[in-house]
């Protein structure tokens, strides 16, 4: 298109340029800002933090250390405790047993059997309605007056040893068919005896 004028057209002039609105900034709005709040102390350092945990964390190890030690020592000493008073019930136990038989010898019975019984049969006496037994030795008289024989027993007397320096003794036999007679025959004798003859 021409800018050339057209006919019966009102002449066309190029618009004028629009003055930019200017720019008006608002006003920031105002921020109060409240005085700085204490921080409080300095922030501790890393290295130390870390050293006093480390310090913390060894204690309490040594502590658990020592409560398991100190648990340890007192089960074993419960355990000594235990087998104390076990060994001292086996003393006495073994110091009473020696004093009864004692008296059981002096009582008149010697047989190491029926002493034996005798002390058996003290160990199944019931006890009162107090729990007290009667006193052995009292027992013991009631006891050996009910059943005399326990008196006629002999002490057990250990044969001698024989270490085999005694040399043969000689054997009287009492027939010709017993095993004495027999025994004490000569491998000769003993053929003769059966009536056999050496060819």
């Amino acid at each position: 298109m021409s800018t050339e004028a057209i006919e019966g057209a009102a002449p066309v002039t190029a618009p004028a340029p629009v003055a930019a609105a200017p720019v008006v900034e608002a006003p920031a709005p105002k921020v109060e800002t409240a005085a700085p709040a204490d921080k409080g102390p300095d922030p501790v350092p890393y290295s130390r933090f870390h050293e006093v945990n480390e310090a913390k964390k060894a204690a309490v190890t040594l502590r658990e250390a020592a409560e398991l030690k100190a648990t340890e020592a007192a089960t074993a000493l419960e355990a000594l405790r235990a087998e104390y008073a076990e060994t001292t019930t086996k003393s006495e136990t073994a110091l009473q047993r020696a004093q009864r038989e004692g008296q059981t010898y002096r009582a008149g019975v010697v047989d190491d059997d029926h002493v034996d019984t005798v002390l058996y049969k003290y160990s199944k006496v019931q006890a009162d309605a107090e729990g007290n037994k009667p006193a052995y030795g009292e027992w013991l008289a009631g006891y050996v007056a009910q059943n005399p024989y326990l008196r006629g027993g002999q002490a057990a007397v250990r044969a001698p040893v024989d270490n085999g320096n005694g040399g043969a003794k000689p054997v009287a036999p009492k027939s010709e068919l017993s095993r004495e007679a027999i025994a004490a025959k000569t491998v000769a004798d003993y053929a003769a005896f059966r009536g056999y003859k050496k060819t």
